[in-house]
């Protein structure tokens, strides 16, 4: 779940970020570049849910019909680093093509070293998707689904790690030397999303 939270302290990049109903100062380092924070006003324009104040969720309600009015004290997106923009959605007509029930390889949230079989579970706007590991038991309220952008570089098609030789975490009750693609797309009848639905581009560095 996206929660409304403030900045409260800043060394160099990095940022130290507060949940609004977080009363025992419980908050979290990220890098001002990280894809876990968003600007005002994301969760209501890319159909997320969020939580936060009740005068905040009034703004988003009323956004729903109108453009967010901005306040001073309101992150904007020039902000955040971002590699798509909303024009090429709203403007150019592109659509994303994941669907849900999709089987994917993806890296853990909770784990960043491990990528794991993982599901689509639901497509919001503007590329955006949740998704759910399943190496973990589901949850029925969906607080186990994490959201990722389709051009995200935490995300890969099926068999991006035996092509690579990475171990790729199963699904629950499977181990790594039983489990086979072939066979879980065909028992859970879903569909592997293919490489052309991904950002596969590597980009110019200098790391050896």
């Amino acid at each position: 779940q996206v929660k409304v939270a403030t900045i409260q302290k800043i060394v160099g990049k990095r940022l130290y970020v507060r949940y609004f109903d977080d009363v025992d100062d419980n908050g979290f380092w990220c890098h001002e570049d990280s894809s876990l924070i968003h600007p005002v006003g994301w969760a209501t324009t890319v159909g997320h849910r969020i939580a936060g104040p009740m005068h905040y969720m009034n703004r988003m309600g009323q956004a729903n019909d109108a453009m967010i009015e901005l306040l001073p004290d309101d992150s904007t997106h020039d902000l955040f680093k971002m590699n798509f923009t909303y024009e090429e959605y709203y403007l150019d007509g592109k659509v994303s093509n994941f669907k849900v029930g999709m089987k994917l390889e993806a890296i853990d949230p909770l784990n960043l070293s491990s990528i794991c079989v993982a599901s689509v579970m639901a497509v919001l706007k503007f590329g955006y998707m949740m998704i759910r590991i399943d190496f973990y038991d589901p949850v029925a309220n969906g607080t186990d689904w994490f959201c990722y952008h389709e051009k995200s570089p935490c995300i890969f098609p099926v068999g991006f790690c035996a092509r690579n030789n990475i171990q790729l975490i199963p699904p629950a009750g499977y181990t790594p030397n039983k489990f086979n693609w072939d066979e879980y797309l065909r028992k859970t009848g879903s569909l592997a999303a293919g490489e052309e639905l991904f950002d596969m581009e590597v980009p110019s560095h200098k790391f050896q």
